[in-house]
C-alpha cells in the first residue's frame, strides 16, 4: 500500500512520537524515491522545536551574508517591506523563549496536544522558529497587532485621560511553506508572556492519497474521531466533554478543499474569554495605580 506508506510519512505532521500506523513494504521505485525525499526534508518534524535544529544565535548573518537555513531569509522577490517584515519577526523570535509545550507528551483524542506541521497551539514565536528550521521551511507574509504590554498601556492610559506612550507591535500571522507545495498558517494571540500560537492551518496535496487510507491513517494518529466524513472530507477531533457545535476547547478539523487537504487546529472560545478577562484586570490594575506594570 503505497500511498499509505506515504501518508505515514507525511503525518509527521502530527502529533509528536512515533507513529501508531503500520506501514507496508512494495512500491514502485520513484514513490520509494519520493519517499525517501519526503522523510530526508520532514524527518524530524515530530521533535521538540526547543531542541530541533540549531539554536537561533547560530544562524545570524555571517559577514553581511544570509545564513542559508534562515527560516527568515528573504527570497528577494517580496520587496523591501515583506523583507522588513521578515526582519522584525526574527528579532521577536530571537528574543523570545520556549514556552515549554513543545516538551509536553501527545495524547490521542486530546487536541491542545496535537501538532500540525510540527506547530502546537501555545509555542512561542521562537519554538516556531525551531520548527521552520528543522524542516528547512520558510517564512513568509508575517502580518502584526500592537503588542500585549502596549496594548494594556495604552487602554491604561485612555481610562487615565493620559497620553498614550508609543506602541510595540508583536506577531500575529505568518506562513511557513514547506516541502512539496505544502503551506503551514500560524496565528498567535497576545498574551502577558508574549505571542502564543492559538491556530494553526496546514494545506497539502491530495496526490497518491485516497480517502480510506487517509481515514484509517488519521485515526491511527490521532485517535477516533467525533465525526467523520468522507465524501466530502470533514473529519473532527474535539477534547473531552467539550460541545461538537459550538468547541470551548481545543479542536481538530480535517478536510478537503478541491485539490488540498486541510488540518485546522483552533484552540477553542473559553482561552480567548480567559485572556480577555486577564487583559481586563491588567489595564484596570494599570490605570488604579498610574502606570504601566511590568510582565
Amino acid at each position: 500500500m503505497p500511498n499509505m506508506n506515504r501518508f505515514v510519512v507525511v503525518l509527521s505532521i502530527g502529533m509528536m512520537g512515533t507513529s501508531a500506523v503500520a506501514q507496508t513494504g512494495g512500491g514502485i521505485s520513484a514513490t520509494l524515491r519520493g519517499l525517501r525525499s519526503t522523510a530526508r526534508q520532514l524527518g524530524q518534524i515530530g521533535r521538540p522545536a526547543s531542541s530541533a535544529g540549531a539554536s537561533p544565535a547560530s544562524s545570524q548573518a555571517v559577514d553581511g551574508e544570509t545564513d542559508p537555513g534562515d527560516p527568515f531569509a528573504s527570497d528577494g522577490t517580496k520587496g523591501r517591506d515583506q523583507t522588513e517584515a521578515l526582519g522584525e519577526f526574527r528579532d521577536q523570535a530571537r528574543a523570545s523563549a520556549p514556552s515549554g509545550v513543545s516538551d509536553r507528551q501527545p495524547s490521542k483524542n486530546r487536541p491542545g496536544s496535537f501538532e500540525v506541521a510540527g506547530v502546537r497551539l501555545g509555542m512561542s514565536p521562537h519554538d516556531v522558529e525551531g520548527v521552520a528550521r528543522s524542516h528547512k521551511a520558510r517564512f513568509y507574509d508575517p502580518s502584526f497587532v500592537t503588542s500585549y504590554q502596549s496594548d494594556v498601556a495604552a487602554r491604561s492610559a485612555r481610562a487615565r485621560g493620559a497620553a498614550e506612550p508609543r506602541q510595540r507591535r508583536a506577531i500575529a500571522f505568518t506562513r511557513m511553506r514547506l516541502d512539496q507545495g505544502s503551506v503551514a498558517e500560524v496565528g498567535f494571540a497576545q498574551t502577558p508572556q508574549g505571542p502564543r500560537v492559538n491556530r494553526i492551518d496546514y494545506r497539502m496535496s491530495w496526490t497518491g492519497y485516497t480517502r480510506q487510507s487517509l481515514s484509517a491513517a488519521l485515526t491511527g494518529r490521532y485517535g477516533v474521531p467525533r465525526d467523520a466524513a468522507l465524501n466530502p472530507l470533514h473529519v473532527r477531533w474535539i477534547s473531552p466533554g467539550d460541545s461538537a457545535s459550538n468547541p470551548q476547547q481545543p479542536a481538530l478539523v480535517v478536510m478537503e478543499d478541491g485539490e488540498r487537504i486541510i488540518f485546522r487546529i483552533e484552540e477553542g472560545t473559553a482561552a480567548a474569554r480567559a485572556r480577555d478577562a486577564v487583559l481586563r484586570h491588567h489595564v484596570e490594575a494599570d490605570a488604579a495605580k498610574g502606570h504601566p506594570s511590568s510582565f
